[in-house]
């Protein structure tokens, strides 16, 4: 078998039609991929279309969850079952190119790659946006040191959606998403995937279609969101500073990609909350992440970039004595008067280097 395409849903009855199309018209022959969809306890008739798929198509398999356990679990019952030298995850509601699987699978081969990274699309409504698409291929193809510092820095999709990989890979190094994670799952996996992997290829040919939506979590923000993104980080800085001995010449890197994290939940609850009361309930529930994560913990929060500056306006601001109304007001007070100042400027990796003497 040389393909696994891995494939979760949770009532997608209107996407998986389109889907599960893309995927069973390949140009490569069907007796050579396996397709596994993973029912997350959907309750609409998603379930119904893919039996109609199994009538007609011999290499799709149906695999069910016993409880709602979000994207990144489902795709761990789908690796367990996953037979194929390669996988491919895709979204329910998306769908790939008829040469997809065998494009990615003959440049894989012929380059003895660990890992394919391919180009994506943004649609709406059937129709191509021609817009979205990778802009960090050269990182990815840099050395590992580079890719690495470049991943922490956020300047590497996280997504793993448009990776094509070797199963061996994940498998030798017991690589699964985290579990209790519903938002920002793919983020650690890839991080493994490009972290343990030696040869990496570009692949530069829009091979996936992404949905468009409107409900985008970029345009929302709740605990489950922050916990995702924030309990990630923090797991992988923990992976660093356990397993690698140059630890120190990654955390500068570290630093920079966290506080961008936080800067910008701290900006989106300003946008998206429109209840004060929301606001300060998400504002305590980061703060308290964040002495969790005991990232600042005997440390002064760098103030270079603007990121910088919110962050460590707010982590001082919620760290006195204020009662949480005043903290807001103090905190928002100072990000609009920042940014009305447009004071911005791009901090270096150079920059973010020279910090570990201070710290």
């Amino acid at each position: 078998m040389k393909i696994s395409v891995i494939i979760p849903f949770f009532n997608l009855e209107d996407y998986l039609d389109k889907c599960l199309r893309s995927v069973v018209n390949q140009t490569l022959d069907s007796s050579e991929y396996e397709i596994i969809v993973i029912n997350d306890c959907s309750t609409d008739d998603s379930c119904k279309v893919v039996k109609q798929y199994m009538t007609r198509e011999q290499n799709i398999v149906l695999l069910h969850t016993a409880k709602c356990l979000g994207p990144g679990n489902a795709r761990n019952i789908g690796l367990d079952s996953a037979k194929g030298e390669f996988i491919f995850f895709l979204d329910g509601d998306d769908y790939i190119a008829e040469t997809a699987l065998e494009s990615l699978y003959v440049t894989a081969m012929s380059k003895n790659s660990d890992v394919v990274s391919f180009n994506y699309t943004l649609v709406e409504k059937g129709r191509d946006l021609s817009k979205g698409g990778r802009t960090d291929f050269d990182k990815i193809i840099a050395n590992n040191s580079d890719l690495i510092k470049s991943f922490l820095e956020m300047e590497i999709d996280g997504s793993v959606i448009y990776s094509f990989t070797k199963r061996e890979l994940i498998e030798d190094n017991n690589i699964r998403f985290p579990s209790g994670i519903r938002f920002h799952e793919d983020c650690e996996f890839i991080f493994m995937i490009y972290y343990f992997s030696r040869n990496l290829t570009v692949f530069d040919k829009v091979l996936y279609y992404k949905l468009h939506r409107s409900t985008s979590i970029m345009n929302n923000l709740t605990n489950d969101h922050i916990y995702g993104s924030l309990s990630t980080w923090i797991r992988l800085y923990s992976f660093l500073e356990e397993g690698i001995e140059s630890f120190q010449a990654y955390y500068p890197s570290f630093l920079r990609g966290y506080i961008g994290i936080v800067a910008n939940m701290l900006k989106r609850n300003m946008a998206f909350n429109s209840d004060t009361d929301s606001r300060d309930d998400i504002y305590r529930y980061i703060y308290n992440l964040l002495l969790q994560g005991k990232v600042f913990e005997g440390i002064e929060p760098p103030s270079q970039s603007i990121k910088d500056k919110i962050t460590k306006k707010f982590f001082t601001t919620f760290s006195s004595s204020l009662l949480p109304q005043q903290a807001r007001e103090k905190f928002e007070e100072y990000v609009q008067c920042l940014e009305k100042s447009n004071s911005e400027f791009i901090t270096t990796r150079r920059t973010y280097k020279s910090l570990l003497r201070d710290l």
